[in-house]
């Protein structure tokens, strides 16, 4: 009922500056003003309309590239506890410069891209956590006398023995499981 007291205006006066639309704006029905502004779930959705249509919405690169990029900040805060040992010098530094780089760009950039700022803003305080580990620990082993490389193998071989240590708790645990079933159905 009430959607049939809300006109259309014609289109000559579809005009924002049209004082003929601000009549449409606001109209009166038995003497109560009835205004025809969206409400407020209304404007939600506009906003995520706006949202989903702007330049760096979903529906273009500059959404989806830093949604991908932001698996460089989860390898990274998942390497956290990571052996120093075992951490690339090289790469970190390679992220860490480009990070630092596309973090400009993305600041630079019309429209500003405040996703891709923040996930290349993430990825320098992670991967430079990670950097700084690894140059602590080849200063340790300097301070040591120790030859980098010799330190580098030792910490390789510790892991696969770690591991090799690991994988024999996980049969020896199956092993008992099995046992202790057996057991169990008789």
């Amino acid at each position: 009922f009430f959607f049939l007291m809300i006109r259309r205006p014609p289109r000559s006066t579809q005009s924002r500056s049209s004082a003929a639309s601000d009549v449409y704006k606001r109209q009166e029905y038995m003497g109560i003003i009835i205004n025809t502004k969206p409400k407020m779930a209304d404007t939600s959705v506009n906003w995520i309309m706006k949202f989903i249509n702007s330049p760096v919405g979903p529906k273009t690169t500059h959404f989806w590239g830093p949604i991908c990029n932001w698996f460089l900040v989860v390898q990274g805060f998942l390497e956290r506890d990571r052996a120093p040992a075992r951490i690339s010098r090289n790469m970190q530094t390679v992220l860490v410069i480009y990070s630092s780089s596309f973090m400009r760009f993305a600041y630079q950039v019309k429209p500003r891209n405040w996703l891709l700022f923040s996930m290349h803003l993430m990825n320098v305080v992670v991967q430079g956590n990670l950097l700084y580990r690894r140059i602590t620990w080849e200063n340790d082993m300097n301070k040591k006398g120790l030859n980098i490389e010799e330190a580098e193998l030792k910490a390789k071989e510790d892991f696969l023995e770690a591991a090799a240590a690991k994988k024999r708790a996980k049969e020896a645990k199956k092993a008992q499981a099995q046992v202790l079933s057996l057991i169990h159905i008789s």
